[in-house]
């Protein structure tokens, strides 16, 4: 059951400054302990404050009181008064119990929506508190209170975001191998628009579809920087452009920083734009026609430039980029099978629209054979035991069901880890699951793939305490590494980085039967508080804090309808 009540305020301040406050109302509906998030207008990285409503007693100081007006969903308008600091936690109090709306509290809630107007344009910010709720049948979700998808959004972009102009919208990466704008963040922001958009309404669809092509536009404008270095010879097909841009820029997408695409944030890239197009299909939107158009041609770029056939032309891998990577060396983490479904139904629907009349048909064997190769490799790959796979490895290309080795590596990590590279690919195979789960039975299959992972990780949260949630506290949470399996190191403290248990906690998600089945649901809402509390002030960590936030809570299942529909 989902119980939210959504008040908007707005501030009249010759800054402009908007405060929307958002409130999930227990059973006396009060608004005590609602917290409202202060953003300026127009946006600016890391400016956000927060205040909290304290309660329904006021003590106001002459020169401190803002007028605000709240209106609920009947319609009707109630005036109430901020005052300013008054107790120790920074609180505001809404001035006058009369002055308070009443909201019911059934299931579903009611929404209250913004009244009044500020001199610019504002981008309403909204909280939710999510419930278990089933949505397929053959999901697990948390029984504890998460972000909601939209505010997690929010925080991203104001953190990690800017806009170069008033068109387009950049993701600035950090750490490791990042820095600058890489194709990985900016497609991880247009994944996030994508799915907020899809499974939001009113204003907060809006504001994530602007987002979304924002970030689209950046994306071409990388697309436009990108040349003959990105071993894209003859796949100029994006409006004369590369359809899969270099894999890193400076902040101002003045200058390319690396060569090459990345096979990994294309598949995102794409699978963001086919994700708007369908959720806006009909509504006349001025760029849809463009937006069609460059994912159709991305889809056939992704498969031109980023996979390759073995020496016996059967068998079709992911390659690690445009410029290399393939039989020689490959990512686990990188194989995303529901994306190329996804693309293999895109290009059949709209193969006599947006490209040629055979073209879909032509492309559906490579897309499956792709899949297959996939999952033939990551049984391969993966230790049975744990379900855990490297951060790198080299398939045996005569044979890739025989095994392999991790003889190749890159990115700086140990291709023998369960790493920050190998973690992600849990999420990838998740949403195979979530999406395709009837389809996704080649070789070890989505369901044995993912409840390996799920076994392992119940076993583990099933007895951590909130007063420990980290191996430097108590190391038998430590993921474990059985003999004879190809990972041979975990990543260290990987309950403390959001990279490592977010994306391995999405498996939770999938129901056991049997094993660890009984202590599931508690694992799963371990992971979830855990989740709840990490913050997206810092690239990698903040963009999995997101992306597990909106797998956890169920907003990646609710794409199912819209990309089941492209066949």
């Amino acid at each position: 059951m989902v119980i939210q009540s959504l008040v908007s305020v707005i501030i009249i301040l010759s800054t402009a400054l908007r405060i929307d406050a958002a409130c999930s109302f227990e059973t006396d509906c009060r608004v005590d302990g609602c917290t409202v998030q202060v953003y300026p207008n127009p946006w600016i990285p890391r400016s956000q404050t927060s205040f909290t409503f304290v309660n329904s007693a006021a003590s106001v100081s002459s020169n401190e009181i803002w007028s605000a007006t709240i209106k609920s969903l009947n319609y009707q308008t109630y005036g109430v008064q901020l005052a300013d600091y008054t107790t120790d936690h920074w609180g505001f109090v809404v001035r006058g119990a009369a002055e308070i709306p009443a909201f019911s509290c059934q299931s579903g809630g009611s929404t209250a929506t913004t009244a009044a107007t500020t001199t610019t344009a504002t981008t309403t910010i909204t909280a939710t508190t999510t419930q278990q709720t089933d949505l397929t049948g053959n999901i697990l979700l948390p029984t504890v209170g998460l972000t909601s998808s939209f505010i997690r959004m929010t925080e991203f972009m104001n953190q990690l975001t800017t806009t170069l102009d008033s068109t387009t919208r950049v993701v600035h990466s950090s750490g490791g191998a990042a820095g600058g704008v890489i194709s990985e963040g900016q497609a991880y922001g247009m994944l996030i628009a994508a799915a907020v958009a899809e499974t939001n309404s009113g204003q907060n669809r809006e504001t994530a579809i602007s987002f979304g092509i924002e970030l689209f536009r950046g994306w071409q404008k990388m697309c436009q920087l990108t040349d003959s270095g990105s071993c894209q010879f003859s796949g100029y097909i994006c409006e004369n452009n590369p359809c899969l841009p270099n894999w890193k820029f400076s902040d101002d997408l003045s200058a390319v920083w690396g060569t090459g695409a990345a096979s990994d944030a294309d598949g995102d890239a794409i699978l963001a734009m086919i994700i708007l197009v369908e959720s806006t299909h009909g509504e006349g939107r001025s760029w849809w026609n463009e937006l069609a158009s460059w994912a159709y041609n991305s889809c056939k770029a992704f498969m031109q430039f980023n996979t390759k056939l073995d020496s016996s032309g059967t068998q079709r891998i992911i390659r690690l980029g445009s410029c290399w990577g393939g039989w020689d060396c490959t990512n686990p983490s990188y194989y995303s099978p529901a994306h190329y479904r996804v693309f293999r139904d895109y290009m059949l629907k709209y193969a006599n629209q947006l490209g040629s009349v055979n073209e879909g048909t032509e492309h559906e064997p490579k897309w499956n054979n792709l899949i297959n190769t996939v999952y033939t490799v990551l049984e391969s790959n993966q230790c049975e035991s744990t379900g855990l796979t490297t951060n790198w490895f080299v398939p045996s290309e005569s044979n890739p069901s025989t095994g392999g080795s991790t003889s190749c590596s890159g990115s700086g990590t140990p291709a023998a880890e369960y790493g920050s590279e190998a973690a992600r690919g849990v999420w990838r195979i998740v949403l195979d699951y979530l999406w395709f789960s009837d389809e996704a039975t080649q070789g070890v299959g989505t369901r044995e793939y993912t409840r390996r992972v799920a076994n392992h990780v119940t076993s583990k949260l099933k007895s951590a305490t909130s007063s420990c949630m980290s191996t430097d506290c108590d190391y038998s949470l430590n993921l474990d590494v059985p003999a004879r399996c190809f990972v041979e190191t975990i990543h260290s403290l990987w309950l403390d980085n959001a990279f490592m248990y977010g994306p391995t906690s999405t498996s939770l998600i999938v129901p056991l039967q049997g094993g660890e089945a009984d202590n599931q649901q508690q694992a799963l809402d371990t992971a979830a508080t855990k989740v709840n509390s990490g913050s997206v002030n810092d690239y990698y960590d903040g963009s999995w804090t997101v992306l597990t936030t909106i797998t956890l809570n169920g907003d990646f299942s609710r794409l199912k309808v819209i990309l089941q529909s492209l066949y």
